[in-house]
């Protein structure tokens, strides 16, 4: 996968990985294939500094005071947190190249965030870190396949059925998030209050209700039967509404 990634678009994608790929094999792999990437690294692998002294990432931190510091909001807590920046120049013996790692601050053990990006102003470092954040959003679009579109609950072994039901609930995502256009709201807002009804704050204040969407659309579609009109001068809106006005006619 990563071959055919390089391949299609080179060094124009930024290949982010958890600490799980932290290692030189995994280096070595990304040195072959000439692509960018940033991987968070444990505090205690070895790194060699400028100087070429060898020295675990802890160690080498502690050289480095932040260069910056701003306050970034914490989706966990609700709160903005103080978080400090700084980066310096690192080797590995797997990678024939130049690293820089970049370290983040932010309270409790720091984030070793290594990357073959040339890193020199704080604004390039600053991106390297929110690079690395957005992969917990790719985290939880896996939790949610996994639980809600059943991903994982199906076996299929021939790789044609596989792709055939990996573009399935593509398009089933593809779908659920288009509806969750500024174009929809008023119909998504009604079905919500009818068939997916919340009062807790949480789930008012979600900005991508995904989950709510899946199962108000569910309990939707069991008592009115979808229509589907197979016709070019057809929109996809216009079949949706007519089940809406099925719905009204029929409890009206």
């Amino acid at each position: 996968m990563l071959a055919k990634v390089a391949r299609e678009w080179g060094r124009n994608v930024l290949h982010v990985f958890d600490r799980g790929y932290a290692g030189g094999p995994w280096l070595e792999m990304m040195w072959r294939r000439h692509v960018d990437f940033v991987i968070r690294w444990k505090k205690g692998h070895h790194f060699f500094d400028e100087n070429g002294e060898e020295n675990s990432l802890g160690q080498l931190g502690k050289k480095k005071r932040s260069r910056d510091h701003r306050m970034i909001w914490d989706a966990v807590k609700h709160e903005n947190r103080k978080t400090g920046i700084t980066w310096m120049q690192v080797r590995h013996a797997s990678y024939s190249e130049t690293l820089w790692v970049v370290i983040v601050r932010r309270g409790g053990e720091p984030w070793y965030l290594v990357t073959n990006r040339c890193i020199e102003t704080e604004e390039q470092a600053w991106k390297i870190y929110k690079a690395y954040c957005r992969r917990w959003q790719v985290e939880t679009v896996f939790r949610y396949e996994k639980s809600e579109l059943a991903i994982e609950t199906i076996r299929i072994w021939k790789k044609e059925k596989r792709n055939k039901f990996f573009h399935i609930i593509s398009l089933v995502h593809s779908l659920l998030l288009h509806l969750l256009d500024d174009d929809y709201r008023d119909i998504i807002t009604w079905i919500f209050r009818e068939y997916c009804h919340r009062t807790g704050k949480k789930q008012k204040e979600a900005k991508v209700p995904i989950y709510r969407l899946r199962w108000a659309l569910s309990r939707f579609f069991q008592e009115i039967r979808p229509v589907f009109l197979f016709a070019w001068n057809v929109q996809p809106s216009t079949a949706f509404h007519q089940g809406l006005n099925v719905r009204s006619q029929n409890s009206g």
